[in-house]
């Protein structure tokens, strides 16, 4: 089950400083009329030739932290939070490499402690001085492994007590630990090559942004007065928007086994599941020949974490409109308008949602006299 985001409004300012002044988006309507069925049949078109958007992640240098409990619990606190972007960012002034490094640290530490514990089981089964020698020649290749690993990640000059004590910190909360584990479960692959550790290796990792198009079935409808007689018409409406999504970083990271102390695993982690959920005021002008519309809304999800505060950013925009027919004959005539709008949030300059999200508007008046639209 998504947590949901809690939003507060922007104000005019604070959205044209986020989106720029106000677009509209302009559309003519066909000449010729449609009937009932093949408007609704050209709205679903109208809806299928929506693109998802092309949101590639941003891959950057993971920065490793020395990790303590307390940053292990600043990761728990946004796999758990009703508001995780939020917990991410405010009172820590936490921001997406920040959350990356801490990742990188807990999901490392945590296939570290698995080792500690193999080798301990080794140890133990280890009955002759060969056997015994073996371990700690196997040992001596995982430690040289997490040095690797970490490293890459820009923290250099690690030693065994180091990799011990990062062990220790995770341990430490049993409700840590626990999230920890939860997250590296949610591990899905990534479909991008594991890079093999070597002096000077680079590790790098992003947010993945959730994309694609929310098509709705329903239209909105509404009747004008005098469609034709007046230059235009023109009015308003608000549209509900919301989608769950989730939270997710492309993230290489130490997954070693006994045989294998220096591999890499890269997986789409999941660090929370989240909703999108807002309202925009839509503002139209309709007239027989075509349309206009415009309108955007936004929001700031913020939240607290350890004293500190953070916001991402949340919008909604018209982005297109399409004429796509009308219907009825003499006095009354149905037209149909396409609108498109763009659903998009942010983290740290950092997209982690972009939808396009077509639906269908519906403007019943007088239809036009023969020639006007020509």
């Amino acid at each position: 089950m998504p947590n949901n985001l809690n939003f507060r409004a922007l104000t005019d300012s604070e959205l044209e400083k986020s989106l720029g002044k106000l677009k509209t988006f302009k559309t003519d309507l066909p000449k010729q009329a449609f009937t009932a069925s093949d408007l609704k049949s050209k709205l679903k078109g109208f809806q299928e030739s929506v693109k998802s958007a092309d949101e590639p992640v941003k891959f950057s240098k993971i920065n490793a932290v020395k990790l303590r409990a307390a940053d292990v619990g600043k990761l728990r606190a946004i796999n758990e939070s009703n508001s995780p972007t939020a917990e991410a960012i405010v009172g820590q002034k936490t921001n997406p490499d920040e959350v990356i490094g801490t990742l990188f640290s807990s999901l490392s530490s945590l296939e570290f402690s698995k080792m500690e514990s193999e080798y301990k089981t080794r140890s133990a089964a280890a009955k002759t001085p060969a056997a015994k020698a073996q371990v700690e020649s196997d040992w001596a290749d995982i430690v040289k492994g997490g040095q690797q690993a970490f490293a890459a990640a820009g923290l250099g000059g690690l030693k065994e007590p180091d990799l011990r004590k990062f062990s220790q910190e995770l341990v430490s909360n049993k409700a840590n630990f626990n999230a920890v584990v939860k997250i590296s479960n949610s591990g899905l692959a990534s479909g991008i090559e594991a890079p093999v550790l070597r002096t000077g290796s680079v590790l790098k990792a992003g947010f993945l942004a959730e994309t694609g198009v929310l098509k709705d079935g329903g239209v909105v409808a509404t009747t004008i007065n005098n469609l034709c007689s007046v230059p235009f018409a023109q009015g308003s409406f608000t549209r509900h928007f919301s989608k769950s999504f989730a939270l997710t970083v492309s993230i290489p990271y130490w997954c070693p086994s006994w045989s294998h102390p220096f591999r890499v695993c890269h997986k789409n982690v999941t660090l929370a599941g989240v909703s999108f959920s807002v309202d925009v005021n839509v503002g139209y002008k309709v007239t027989c020949c075509g349309a206009t519309a415009w309108g955007q809304a936004g929001a700031q999800a913020c939240g607290t974490l350890v004293g500190i505060t953070f916001c991402a950013g949340c919008t909604a925009t018209i982005s297109g409109v399409a004429g796509i027919g009308r219907t009825g004959t003499g006095s009354s005539c149905t037209y149909g308008i396409g609108i498109n709008a763009q659903l998009k949030c942010t983290f740290g300059g950092i997209t982690i949602l972009n939808l396009q999200a077509p639906f269908g508007f519906n403007v019943s008046g007088p239809c036009p006299p023969a020639g006007m639209c020509s």
